[in-house]
């Protein structure tokens, strides 16, 4: 095959699992036990859909009727690196008992504002000076004896180990690029030897932390440190965030919403509605059937501060 970005598009008249068919009869698990080796042979992978789940209709009423989905868009990892928001739209069609595929390679392309979410990084556990730096954030702010004390203090331990971090670690990506070059300059100038190895010393670190830093964000949990793989972790990790997002929610009337600012608030009311009291409901009818299996004196105990010796 051509070493060229590869996407492979139309009907591979086979389904790859049980759900992506509909009929009285269930499919023949080993052809779709196949289909899916081929592609995996292949190095293939499916991109996924929007819109009408089945892409095959054998037009027959009732019972009788048979929906599949053989129609598939499917892209190797050249391609998925060009274009990670990479996405197929199936259209709806009068003229054929296929439905027309869309590749949309560009994908949703209002601009989002992202949150940054703080997190541990593993990347942190090469300094020998963290363990102190966590010491001294947690008596900062230590809690004082109820889990809302708790919760805000680990905030602030961690917003205090992002600026330890930024302070120590710096930018891991700019890092490298910086370092790559000096290297370059180091070995064109032909500098000395000494002076070589220790600027690839630096690099190689920074190549750690940055394998650290993609195998976090990928949740690839059986790579072994060491295994140094950047790009394929990185492809995970774009790869899983592209599943993640959602492209467009449905409003209450059934249409399509598109505009990020109007997701937001969708998104807001949806999760208020669904956490707030109906105050049409009664919930001592139910709770009035519960049996308690906490005794005062059980609770009395939960209740009680914690001490030293238990943390």
């Amino acid at each position: 095959m051509s070493r060229e970005p590869w996407v492979m598009c139309g009907d591979f008249n086979e389904a790859l699992w049980q759900h992506e068919h509909l009929s009285r009869s269930a499919r023949a698990e080993a052809q779709m036990a196949a289909s899916r080796d081929c592609l995996q042979i292949c190095e293939l992978e499916d991109l996924g859909f929007s819109g009408i789940p089945y892409t095959y209709d054998d037009g027959q009423a009732g019972f009788r009727n048979v929906q599949v989905r053989l129609d598939r868009a499917c892209v190797d990892e050249a391609l998925r690196d060009i274009y990670p928001a990479a996405r197929v739209v199936h259209l709806a069609t009068s003229c054929s008992d296929h439905i027309p595929l869309l590749i949309n390679l560009e994908g949703v392309q209002e601009p989002r504002r992202r949150m940054s979410i703080p997190r541990y990084e593993i990347m942190w556990e090469r300094d020998l000076k963290l363990p102190t730096a966590i010491s001294e954030a947690w008596a900062k702010h230590r809690p004082v004896d109820n889990l809302g004390s708790v919760a805000n203090s680990l905030k602030e331990v961690m917003t205090d180990l992002r600026h330890w971090s930024k302070l120590n670690f710096g930018n891991v990506l700019k890092e490298i690029e910086n370092l790559r070059q000096q290297l370059a300059d180091l070995q064109l100038s032909g500098a000395d030897r000494t002076q070589i190895r220790a600027k690839m010393n630096q690099l190689d670190k920074l190549l750690y932390r940055e394998e650290m830093l993609w195998l976090q964000r990928s949740r690839i949990a059986w790579l072994k440190e060491g295994e140094r793989n950047t790009k394929y972790l990185h492809r995970r990790a774009v790869w899983r965030a592209r599943r993640n997002q959602i492209q467009r929610p449905m409003t209450a009337d059934g249409s399509w919403c598109n505009v990020p600012s109007d997701m937001e608030r969708m998104s807001n009311s949806y999760f208020k509605e669904i956490f707030t009291k109906d105050p049409t409901l009664d919930p001592h009818e139910v709770l009035d059937s519960i049996v308690p299996k906490v005794s005062a004196e059980m609770n009395d105990s939960l209740c009680m501060p914690y001490s030293e010796e238990e943390i």
